[in-house]
């Protein structure tokens, strides 16, 4: 999925995982991937228009802390959805 105005920012605090993303303009432009760990703490920012995905790699549960800066307004949503 992807974002008009909102930002959000990923921490994987157990597990492990691999966050993509790529420009919402660009269908066929670059893949960014960030393999990310529990193991090695590491905030991975997504800008808006910025198609994004979050895969867990490992055999356990992979607990993810998320942020964004604003709070999701179903009445004016600023989620489409859109495959990396």
């Amino acid at each position: 999925h992807w974002h008009h105005t909102k930002h959000e920012k990923f921490l994987v605090v157990s597990g492990k995982g691999v966050i993509r993303f790529r420009r919402v303009d660009l269908p066929d432009g670059e893949v960014i991937s960030y393999f990310v760990s529990g193991e090695r703490l590491e905030v991975v920012r997504i800008p808006p228009g910025y198609v994004h995905n979050i895969e867990n790699l490992g055999d356990v549960d992979m607990v993810t802390v998320m942020w964004a800066n604003e709070v999701f307004d179903p009445a004016n949503p600023d989620t489409f959805r859109a495959n990396v």
